[in-house]
C-alpha cells in the first residue's frame, strides 16, 4: 500500500509542479496513476472490511451505530486516509484526462487550419 501511495504522491506533485508537460508524459502519468489507484482500491477493500466487521461487533453488542461509527474510526483510521487520498487522486486523474483532450482538440485544430 504505501508504495502505491508514493507513486500516487509523486505523480501528482509532478503534475502540479506548473511545468507544462507533453501530451505523452501526460498520457503516461494518468496510465501510471490509474494503475496505481487499482493496487489502492484493492486495499481499500480489505481495510474496509475489517472497518466493517469491527463495526459490525460493535453494533451487534449493543452500541448505537453511530456511536459504532466513531469509535471505528478511531479503531481504523487508515480507512479515513485511504478514503480521503484516493478521492484526490481521482479528482488529479480527471484533470489529467481533461487536460489531454484539451491538447488532443488543440492539436486537431492545428492541424486543419495547417
Amino acid at each position: 500500500m504505501k508504495e502505491s501511495l508514493d507513486k500516487i504522491s509523486k505523480i501528482i506533485e509532478d503534475y502540479n509542479s506548473g511545468t507544462g508537460h507533453p501530451p505523452e508524459a501526460l498520457l503516461d502519468m494518468a496510465r501510471t496513476l490509474a494503475a496505481n489507484l487499482f493496487f489502492l482500491e484493492k486495499h481499500r477493500s480489505e481495510i474496509f472490511k475489517r472497518y466493517e466487521g469491527q463495526k459490525y461487533l460493535l453494533i451487534n453488542s449493543g452500541m448505537a451505530v453511530n456511536k459504532a461509527e466513531n469509535k471505528v474510526n478511531f479503531m481504523i483510521p487508515e480507512m479515513y486516509m485511504v478514503r480521503r487520498v484516493m478521492d484526490g487522486a481521482y479528482k488529479n486523474l480527471e484533470l489529467m484526462r481533461s487536460e489531454l483532450s484539451w491538447l488532443k482538440a488543440e492539436m486537431n485544430n492545428t492541424n486543419i487550419r495547417g
